[in-house]
């Protein structure tokens, strides 16, 4: 035969011929996303599942997974964000959500990225899947129609999302105007209660509220300022009105049992559905000046209800009191005044020390100065304006003697406090008004011709009322009361220099100290500090 070359041809092996390449698995990423865990609604692990068995029917390799917990499709996320940067850098071929509106509801803000990272995919020769599973959404941008699609699923959504925040925001305006809680925690001194007829209302939980009360009592009275409350608050380990610690005790759980553990970070990122990066409080809060001023100056904490910051007000003009108030109208007003800043600027102090405003210059009675001299001891010393014999000494030895003195004398005292109560009635209906009376101070920036001179009708009317209220006479009562420790315990226990005052001058009304005639070198000479002693208990009771 001619071309035979003596060698028979090798076999065909026909099952080699016809088996198919194979296909490399296709990276994917997932998403999914809800705003509120709700069995009714397309629950994450139900979206999920939906996405692993397209994935698993199309040979997709997930090599991430990303999930929104309690989170508003109309935000950015970085979840999301990252995402789509997987996409668009090629770490993943194919990006899947159950349903464009779990994806965004930003409309086509954030729809314009999508296609540019689906765009710039198909030019760089790589092209790359957008699916959602619900609106039958598949392919890589190229298709007809995809971006059309994809448009009216955006905005479809973000339809959606105003729709579901014009009834959030009815809902929120409906229960302000009923005097119902609009959500979040209670403020402290309340517990929020189902109402008989639907929604929530705040009720006064009692441990809380005598708190906040006994907080509000010592600031008027001087005893302690906001820093000094926050950092009592702080050493009692009580929570801070919004902290993981008080939701807890909020749902029942006793946290400040001996043998209660706080939860880790991990824990609380999972119940309080945060991100795994979201830099979290303290479990217990922290308490500081502005913390404590907030509470103490709001609205809410006098049973009121806030709109845009300003209370919700009647037909009459004045603020509603929509429940139980923790602190009355008349001293949620004297606590804002006390604590607005000064009208015009206030001098530098001078060095504050255990005995300022104590101390006094024996020859002209003339407060003694707290400062230092020139090699930088403290001391005390009169200002010399017209003293013919001004009087100093060495700070750190006047303090040690007089505390030795003030705990000798009058360490066993038993403490006690006088409490003078005023009846805030009145006071409380003048701070109305004068709520009011700032609100139409407002309106009539803005109005004009007619409504403005019924503001100013209504200003008159509200002026009367205000000066008819000022001239009614306010009643005081007295109440002294022990407070079961002694005046040492109560100097010991006081830790800054304002605290140990306070607790000093309850026994003591002043010191004075005399010039020194006759020096006696280092020594001190203490003969020359003279005690002024309130009554002690034997003689009058109401020392304090």
């Amino acid at each position: 035969m001619e071309g035979w070359t003596g060698r028979p041809p090798r076999p065909i092996n026909r099952y080699l011929c016809f088996m198919p390449k194979p296909v490399a698995p296709i990276r994917a990423a997932v998403y999914t996303r809800i705003s509120v865990t709700d069995a009714s609604s397309a629950s994450l692990a139900g979206q999920d599942a939906e996405l692993r068995a397209r994935a698993a029917n199309e040979g997709w390799d997930i090599i991430s997974a990303f999930e929104d917990d309690g989170v508003s499709g109309g935000k950015q996320r970085e979840n999301a964000a990252e995402a789509l940067a997987m996409l668009a850098d090629g770490r993943i071929d194919l990006l899947g959500v159950y349903a464009y509106d779990r994806w965004s509801r930003q409309g086509v803000e954030f729809l314009a990225d999508l296609l540019r990272a689906l765009r710039l995919r198909r030019e760089s020769g790589r092209p790359a899947r957008f699916v959602a599973i619900r609106e039958g959404v598949d392919g890589d941008g190229s298709e007809d129609g995809f971006d059309l699609r994809l448009s009216i699923s955006a905005d479809l959504a973000r339809a959606e999302r105003d729709r579901t925040a014009a009834r959030m925001r009815q809902a929120v305006a409906y229960r302000r105007s009923v005097g119902k809680h609009t959500g979040g925690p209670a403020p402290l001194g309340y517990r929020a209660v189902d109402a008989p007829d639907g929604g929530k209302v705040l009720v006064i939980d009692p441990d809380e509220a005598a708190m906040v009360r006994d907080m509000a009592d010592r600031l008027l009275r001087g005893v302690v300022g906001v820093s000094g409350l926050a950092r009592e608050l702080a050493r009692a380990n009580v929570p801070t009105p919004k902290s993981d610690a008080r939701l807890d005790r909020i749902e029942g759980i006793d946290i400040d049992a001996a043998d209660y553990a706080e939860p880790t970070e991990a824990e609380r990122r999972q119940r309080g559905k945060r991100r795994a990066d979201a830099k979290l409080a303290p479990y217990r809060g922290v308490w500081d000046a502005t913390t404590v001023r907030r509470l103490l100056t709001s609205d809410r904490i006098a049973g009121r209800v806030t709109e845009k910051g300003k209370p919700v007000t009647g037909d009459d003009g004045l603020p509603v009191t929509f429940w139980e108030p923790v602190l009355d109208a008349g001293t949620l007003d004297l606590i804002r005044k006390h604590l607005a800043p000064a009208s015009r600027p206030v001098a530098p102090r001078r060095a504050d020390r255990l005995l300022s405003g104590v101390a006094y210059c024996a020859s002209c009675d003339n407060r003694l100065w707290a400062g230092e001299v020139r090699n930088g001891v403290p001391v005390y010393r009169c200002p010399g304006r017209g003293c013919s014999r001004p009087a100093f000494m060495r700070a750190e030895a006047l303090e040690a003697h007089v505390e030795d003195r003030y705990l000798a004398i009058a360490g066993d005292w038993p403490e006690v406090e006088t409490i003078e109560t005023a009846d805030n009635t009145t006071a409380a209906a003048i701070a109305d008004i004068e709520v009011a009376i700032d609100a139409l101070m407002v309106d009539m920036r803005t109005a004009r011709g007619g409504d403005r001179l019924q503001l100013m009708e209504k200003l008159d009317e509200l002026d009367a009322r205000a000066d008819a209220l000022r001239s009614v006479p306010i009643e005081v009562s007295t109440e002294v009361r022990f407070t079961g420790r002694t005046m040492g315990e109560a100097w010991e226990a006081a830790d800054t220099i304002a605290d140990r005052r306070h607790a000093l001058t309850r026994a003591l009304d002043h010191v004075t100290v005399a010039p020194n005639d006759a020096p006696t070198g280092r020594r001190v000479n203490y003969d020359r500090v003279a005690f002024y002693w309130h009554p002690s208990p034997d003689d009058h009771p109401t020392y304090a």
